[in-house]
């Protein structure tokens, strides 16, 4: 990872950077934010709605990244929001804010990690996939592509 950046705890003062970082990579793959996202980002100007959210903070240009967790019972919680400029993909940074909200959500006793992922950003897939995801069995009730972690795996 860049010596540089940092992986923190989101403060209101990161709403605007995490919206730029939000939109640009949604930009990037050709989609338009979903009322969900646009709700999120809303919140976040004056309130956090994740149980924990963290960002990566390059110190020139700001936010470069971000990464939360949301809880879904007491076993599972679903991380969201993990977005990284383009420049600094392969670097290691998405890797940090991952392990990042991995140990947030043991720290917090779950046991399973959730994520969602568009089917057109498939170029994610391997990430997820080395980092101890695995694809979950589709029931045909989201258009999107689930995956679980077991956390108490060591």
């Amino acid at each position: 990872m860049n010596e540089s950046l940092t992986i923190r705890q989101f403060h209101p003062d990161d709403a605007q950077g995490v919206e730029f970082v939000v939109l640009s990579v949604l930009q990037e793959w050709g989609f338009l934010p979903t009322a969900k996202d646009q709700q999120e980002l809303e919140a976040m100007q004056s309130s956090n709605p994740f149980e924990s959210f963290f960002v990566a903070e390059d110190p020139m240009l700001g936010v470069v990244g971000c990464a939360g967790i949301i809880r879904l019972d007491d076993s599972t919680c679903e991380i969201r929001k993990i977005y990284l400029l383009q420049k600094f993909r392969g670097k290691g940074v998405g890797y940090q804010l991952l392990q990042t909200c991995i140990q947030e959500a043991k720290n917090r006793g779950y046991r399973r990690m959730r994520l969602e992922v568009n089917p057109a950003m498939a170029l994610s897939a391997p990430f997820y996939l080395r980092n101890g995801f695995a694809l979950a069995d589709s029931d045909g009730s989201s258009d999107r592509v689930v995956y679980f972690k077991n956390l108490t795996e060591i």
